[in-house]
């Protein structure tokens, strides 16, 4: 996948990274990125032109990498097929993603700034996103289609919201390890959500793959989108 971007534009991406999670967004300036990335700040500012913009970049090109994530835990997953399981694959492969982690659980220390700029509006664009992927799954005839929508698509988002806050509010030394609660929760999901004439689990799993195949399509089209520098910068 890095083939398809600059090099020193995938550097910058991967420095700002490991600066966001260890100092925070506030305390993470673009000086401090281009002299970690070795690249001038005129070569920073030719790709993105204010941090926000940057970080904007960030979560996308995490998410790109959870989408990846999720699609090969659901391939690797004996009941991927299922929806139960695919949406457990997916709280896993967002849960393990270090900054999406921080960005859902709204970690006021490492956000900082980036907080009072985005405000509630990832949580908004992901709590849209979860309702029109339910809406697609019901008129797929994946999962019951006699439960509204929006039930659905809250309940699954106060679950996913609690796996990653979990760990402020109680000992996570006496958690079970992710993997397995993964499975278990996938097998609730499943009893939950499946349908009384649901589809073979071949034709499940071809469906829901498709599926996220496309949604990580348009994340590396916005990403590419969005990869290049000012014409005329450098």
């Amino acid at each position: 996948m890095n083939n398809l971007f600059d090099p020193r534009w995938v550097r910058i991406l991967e420095t700002t990274r490991t600066l966001f999670l260890r100092y925070g967004y506030t305390h993470t300036s673009m000086k401090a990125i281009a002299d970690t990335a070795h690249v001038s700040k005129a070569t920073l500012y030719a790709y993105w032109s204010t941090k926000q913009a940057l970080f904007n970049s960030l979560i996308l090109w995490e998410s790109l990498h959870t989408f990846d994530d999720w699609l090969q835990r659901v391939e690797s997953d004996p009941k991927g097929g299922t929806i139960g399981h695919l949406l457990a694959q997916g709280m896993a492969a967002v849960s393990a993603n270090a900054v999406l982690h921080v960005l859902y659980s709204r970690d006021t220390q490492t956000l900082g700034d980036l907080l009072r700029e985005r405000g509630t509006q990832l949580p908004t664009q992901r709590y849209g996103m979860g309702l029109d992927f339910i809406k697609a799954l019901q008129d797929a005839s994946l999962i019951r289609a006699d439960l509204p929508a929006n039930h659905i698509n809250h309940i699954l988002t106060a679950i996913s919201v609690g796996l990653v806050n979990v760990g402020e509010l109680y000992n996570p030394a006496h958690f079970p390890a992710f993997d397995a609660l993964a499975s278990s929760l996938g097998e609730m999901i499943q009893c939950a959500l499946e349908p009384a004439d649901h589809k073979n689990q071949r034709e499940n799993a071809s469906l829901m793959l498709s599926y996220l195949t496309e949604q990580r399509q348009g994340t590396l089209e916005a990403l590419l989108s969005v990869s290049q520098p000012v014409e005329g910068a450098f």
